[in-house]
């Protein structure tokens, strides 16, 4: 991820990769997902219960429990997870634009438009990105590499 989103917001999307990669697999500890991810598992374990509030995934307690999609990775968009991780995407509202300091035009009032702009597009780039994608994209390149291990 880049230094726009949260390094909480990294690691839920590397869980929700993970856990679309073992679809239909049944349950997965959140220990299997944090060494499979190189993650801290309990910051996995905060981040996935927010996950699961939002219905994003599901769980089950247990000796044979853990974590799984809460729907099929194909209808689960990067977007919906960043929003509920992250909160709103990053943008000026609008009666920001505009506005002077001091009688004379901010230097940031310029780039404003521009931040506002970019937002829009990554949020609209984010919104058609799913889960079912990253899976795919993440088999091709550990194929490209000559190591694809499936579990």
């Amino acid at each position: 991820m880049s230094a726009i989103h949260s390094s909480r917001c990294d690691y839920a999307l590397r869980a929700m990769l993970e856990l679309g990669k073992r679809m239909g697999m049944g349950p997965i500890r959140v220990t299997e997902i944090a060494e499979a991810q190189d993650a801290p598992a309990r910051f996995l374990e905060a981040i996935l219960a927010d996950l699961k509030k939002a219905g994003l995934v599901e769980s089950r307690r247990g000796v044979k429990g853990g974590y799984w999609l809460g729907r099929s990775p194909d209808q689960i968009k990067v977007a919906e997870v960043i929003r509920h991780i992250d909160g709103p995407f990053v943008g000026v509202p609008s009666d920001e634009v505009g506005r002077t300091e001091g009688g004379h035009a901010s230097s940031s009032v310029a780039f404003r438009a521009l931040w506002t702009d970019a937002a829009r597009t990554l949020e609209q780039y984010y919104a058609r990105v799913t889960i079912a994608e990253l899976v795919a994209a993440d088999s091709r390149a550990r194929k490209a590499m000559g190591a694809d291990f499936v579990i």
